[in-house]
């Protein structure tokens, strides 16, 4: 090594005389500047290979819920995801199958939960036959009694898995278990929450399967992504479960796994929900209950995208655009004559009002007392109406924006501002997104181009033939 020389590369082997070196010299503090010092180094603890055993997944219900992991369990509001866990907790404490039909034998159960009352829970868990004598509800931690929050109580979290021997666990809701300082939308501040969860679940001395529920967000997106909060809650997760209603069933959901590090892809569960009355502490209570259906082949995916138009909606709107287009194409009709002929032609209240967006339907009152009517927003020839919702449906490219005001709306442009008094609005959008709003307040103007009265409406910079679409009329 020859001392410290110029030569030396620092991925060479150290002989007996080169640690001898560099050991004399950091005693006595003479390393060369830029050199790093050897008591300084971190210590590093690796794993040998042959002491790490190879063992299979132990499943609390077979390619969905693993023993010894975080799942999450998401879904939007009143769909029973509560409901949903407790009955999977019920049936594990008195050792009945899963769901599923996974076999389990009795265990107990450990549950945080913050948004519903002790109360509560306790009707539900018996609503669906639970031993109570196995189910521990935390109620505070720390001599302080707070309550329990991540990642700063989870020593006392392990302890009472520990001491309970719980092998099942449930938080509801996550977000609102983590410390003030955690932003949800923070990677990092969340796997500083959930890491220690997850460390839980592996190092436990009953090998809990932990899940963890959490609400979607509003915005439409893969299911894996549509809980609140940033993407490492279900990365940090092994298995991830979306509970929704399912689409047109007043009373059925269903359960799907939107991620499986571990598990296999599987049909979703269904269930609806149904009222049950129990007695107890002298008194009857109503409390939901669970009652498991037949599996489905419905993907997480379907369940997070539950309000997108299928295909046959979509069909159905494109054939309440052309209807709209015929009724409307003479001018204003009242809107309540609009859904009775609707009604007549089979449209849903829903298919009718995805047409009238589409379309960009102006609803205006009028009148005392005021009464609201329907009017086409552009040209009403049907090419005009059929090229709208072709637009809309991607079925054909938009035309490059004009100066004059188009398809308000995103397809064309207008400067005009808009008008603070306008007695009018375009069905589905709001003032910003139309670009300017218009008056009916002034009647009896002539167009220049197609010569039609009354069919001209003030705007804010002057009139606009509804007709023809022409600016600057006159009377």
């Amino acid at each position: 090594m020859n001392g410290y020389s110029d030569t030396y590369n620092p991925s060479d082997p150290l002989t007996a005389d080169d640690t001898a070196l560099l050991t004399r010299r950091s005693a006595s503090g003479s390393m060369d500047s830029g050199r790093i010092n050897i008591s300084d180094a971190p210590v590093f603890n690796a794993v040998r290979w042959p002491d790490v055993k190879l063992k299979p997944v132990d499943w609390l219900m077979l390619d969905r819920i693993p023993y010894g992991e975080l799942t999450i369990a998401d879904g939007p509001g009143g769909v029973g995801k509560t409901t949903v866990v407790l009955d999977i907790i019920a049936r594990a404490t008195r050792g009945a199958p899963m769901p599923d039909g996974t076999p389990c034998l009795p265990l107990n159960a450990l549950i945080i939960a913050e948004e519903d009352r002790k109360e509560v829970i306790k009707a539900r868990l018996i609503a669906a036959g639970a031993d109570l004598e196995r189910v521990t509800l935390l109620a505070s931690v720390g001599v302080d009694g707070h309550f329990f929050s991540l990642p700063s109580d989870w020593k006392s979290l392990f302890d009472a898995f520990d001491k309970y021997a719980a092998r099942i666990g449930a938080i509801d809701a996550l977000l609102s278990h983590l410390d003030k300082d955690i932003h949800a939308y923070n990677p990092q501040e969340v796997r500083r929450a959930l890491i220690p969860l997850s460390r839980i679940a592996h190092e436990a001395q009953s090998n809990p399967a932990i899940i963890a529920i959490r609400h979607w967000g509003k915005s439409t997106r893969a299911a894996a992504d549509r809980g609140l909060g940033s993407s490492d809650f279900r990365n940090v997760s092994r298995s991830g479960l979306s509970i929704n209603r399912i689409r047109e069933e007043k009373n059925r959901f269903a359960v799907a796994v939107s991620k499986s590090n571990l598990g296999r892809a599987c049909d979703a569960l269904t269930y609806s929900l149904e009222n049950s009355t129990i007695e107890g502490d002298g008194e009857t209570v109503e409390v939901a209950k669970v009652v498991w259906r037949e599996n489905a082949n419905i993907s997480a995916d379907d369940l997070a995208n539950d309000a997108l138009p299928s295909a046959e909606e979509q069909t159905r709107t494109d054939a309440a655009c052309d209807f709209l287009g015929d009724v409307l194409s003479d001018g204003p009709h009242p809107s309540k004559e609009v859904y009775g002929l609707a009604r007549k032609e089979d449209f849903s209240p829903a298919t009718l009002k995805r047409a009238a967006q589409r379309l960009q339907i102006v609803q205006n009152r009028e009148g005392f007392p005021s009464h609201s009517t329907w009017s086409l927003r552009v040209a009403v020839d049907s090419q005009s109406v059929r090229s709208a919702h072709e637009i809309h449906s991607g079925l054909s490219e938009p035309t490059e924006p004009t100066e004059e005001p188009n398809q308000i709306g995103g397809i064309g442009h207008s400067k005009t501002p808009p008008i603070e008094d306008s007695t009018s609005s375009i069905i589905g959008a709001s003032p910003r997104s139309t670009g300017m709003q218009l008056s009916l307040s002034d009647h009896g103007k002539l167009c220049t181009k197609c010569l039609k009265v009354d069919r001209c409406y003030k705007t804010g910079a002057g009139y606009l033939c509804q007709v023809c679409n022409t600016r600057n009329v006159r009377t």
